[in-house]
């Protein structure tokens, strides 16, 4: 039996406003998330003032941390990667590649388009990562025009509407990323990290009254609409009637595949819509096996910074109440005498009428310092452990050995490289929401930017032959490019900052030092395997990079074998024999 509209936005309002119960008391008040957000704006103490009317000393440390840390995860436009492999027998290689690069073309220029707003929103994501979780929302956004006979989709809901000619009439179309406060997410109460096993997720967010009227997505379910409140995190909010919200909720139903939008004290569903691909993209460093909720990093470093400021503010009040006392003999000096030693002048006599030895001695004082400046250096190290910052405040209590100072750097190296590694996978599902956004929903024609990519062993050919071409798709032909494939988008981690960058450098030049040993270098180029396991073990893991090492390595042995041929005497180190080309290992590029 079908179930009444209005039973329906009943039951999914309880279990929202369920999942927002549970959610501040097994998440938020466990693991102080308000409190990590003050921690990480700088308001870590009940007062700013003491009783005596001083201010308190606050060393931001978690502040600190969390600007070291952007920068080795994300400092810039990431460059996504289209990966097919084909889904027909008859797809041909050739153009396997051609499709591949229209897909990846099309997503680069969608995420530099600056309607698109991908940073902006990604990186509000990434920082909220640190004291929550981050979490944005992929979607097209169309101008339709106002026609009557054209059908017309949900606008930024749901999926596109399958419609048969008329195509709808569209003035412009985008594609945008949005930030979800990581407040403002709920979902169902299974005990479970992946997102994929969830029954249903979603985010509410207070909207204009107005605007939820007007919205042609909603049309004709907004009869008796009525405003809610005002958002409670946006306070001083105008009271004025035209700035009256609502709280609208969307919930996106994992076993039925079906969106749902509507709004609290309101009876009728605002919109329902299937779904096919995940909307909502999340950022966790650090997952629960129970829950879906995250740890999030802060947290761990909330008593090491309060001990730190602790013992910070304690030498402050110690400086100000240890200062110089002293008693002195009266039958010995006039107060007159006395207050020369106040003046602060150079070479002041004064007289001793009973000849005393020592007429003014100093008071000693109990020092409490020593006890804060071991807490101070304590908290310093504990949070250094606790927090991703650099090799540098890591060894706060020092590296007596070069041993020790490596084994720092290794583990700091290891911790970058695995929280860099979450930020790619983070970003790689956000890049592909976006072209499956593309592909499922754009109806009018768009010039890309023919690019080619800035970490390819051949770039400079490819941009060379490019030079700044444009090209015009089609709907028609990005779909077709989708479907003859299957696809998926990769954000590689060394284009992610320059901190990578260099370890990346690195990485390589070593390796080349190792190759310039001519001995080292005939054995590899002797078998396919122990190439790759050797560079592998070198931390060279890119296929492209070990082809480029296979072919330098054939050149070298056609080399050989012509001066062999010749008659001539090889090089230092170099046998007179040719070794075969590696099995696998592509030869050079025509």
């Amino acid at each position: 039996m079908a179930r009444d509209e209005k039973d329906v936005v009943k039951l999914w309002l309880d279990r929202a406003n369920a999942a927002v119960t549970r959610k501040e008391e097994q998440w938020e008040k466990k693991f102080e998330t308000g409190t990590c957000r003050k921690f990480y704006d700088g308001m870590q103490v009940p007062k700013e003032t003491d009783l005596a009317g001083d201010r308190v000393i606050v060393i931001n440390k978690i502040g600190a941390a969390v600007r070291t840390a952007i920068p080795n995860l994300v400092f810039r436009h990431p460059y996504a990667r289209v990966l097919g492999s084909p889904s027909r027998e008859d797809t041909v290689g050739q153009q396997l590649d051609v499709r591949a690069q229209l897909l990846q073309d099309t997503l680069n220029s969608i995420i530099r388009d600056p309607e698109t707003q991908f940073t902006e929103q990604v990186f509000p994501a990434l920082k909220e990562a640190f004291w929550a979780f981050g979490c944005v929302e992929t979607g097209y956004a169309a101008d339709f025009v106002d026609d009557a006979t054209a059908p017309k989709p949900a606008l930024k809901e749901g999926d596109k509407t399958e419609v048969d000619n008329p195509v709808p009439k569209v003035r412009s179309e985008s594609f945008y990323v949005k930030h979800i406060p990581a407040k403002a997410i709920v979902t169902s109460g299974r005990e479970t990290s992946v997102q994929k096993e969830l029954d249903w997720y979603g985010y509410y967010e207070w909207m204009n009254l107005e605007d939820v009227k007007v919205a042609a997505a909603y049309a004709g379910k907004t009869e008796g609409l009525k405003a809610t409140g005002h958002d409670p995190d946006k306070d001083g909010e105008d009271k004025d009637p035209d700035t009256e919200r609502v709280k609208v909720w969307k919930i996106w139903d994992q076993r039925t595949h079906t969106r749902f939008v509507f709004a609290d004290g309101h009876d009728k569903m605002l919109s329902e819509t299937p779904w096919k691909h995940p909307a909502l993209h999340f950022l966790r460093f650090e997952t629960q096996t129970d829950s879906f909720y995250p740890i999030p990093p802060i947290y761990h470093q909330l008593g090491p910074q309060r001990e730190y400021n602790d013992a910070r503010d304690t030498l402050r009040k110690l400086r100000k109440a240890i200062v110089p006392r002293y008693t002195f003999d009266a039958a010995a000096m006039s107060p007159e005498d006395l207050e020369k030693f106040e003046t602060g002048d150079i070479g002041v006599y004064i007289p001793v009428n009973n000849q005393n030895p020592s007429p003014i001695n100093p008071v000693n004082q109990p020092s409490f310092s020593e006890g804060s400046i071991t807490s101070l250096t304590l908290a310093g190290q504990e949070f250094a452990e606790m927090s991703s910052t650099s090799n540098a405040s890591r060894k706060v209590g020092g590296s007596d050995t070069a041993t020790e100072a490596k084994i720092i750097n290794t583990r700091q190296a290891v911790s970058e490289s695995f929280d860099r590694q979450t930020v790619s996978i983070f970003l790689g599902s956000v890049c592909r929401g976006l072209l499956q956004c593309a592909i499922d929903f754009m109806i009018l024609d768009h010039w890309i930017l023919r690019n080619s990519d800035p970490f390819s062993p051949y770039f400079e050919q490819d941009a060379a032959a490019i030079a700044q071409q444009y090209q015009l798709i089609t709907f028609q032909e990005l779909q077709n490019a989708s479907s003859t494939m299957r696809w998926d988008v990769s954000v590689d981690v060394e284009s992610l900052s320059p901190a990578s960058e260099e370890e990346k450098r690195q990485t390589w030049n070593t390796t080349l030092q190792m190759l310039g040993n001519a001995p080292i270098a005939r054995l590899l180029a002797q078998s396919t395997e122990l190439l790759k396991r050797t560079l592998d073990l070198n931390g060279m893991h890119s296929a492209k990079d070990q082809a480029l090492i296979g072919q330098a390595l054939m050149k070298v042995a056609k080399i050989e074998m012509q001066m062999a041929a010749a008659g001539a005497k090889p090089g230092p180190g170099v046998s007179g024999q040719a070794p075969a080309q590696p099995a696998g290992v592509p030869g050079p590029t025509p």
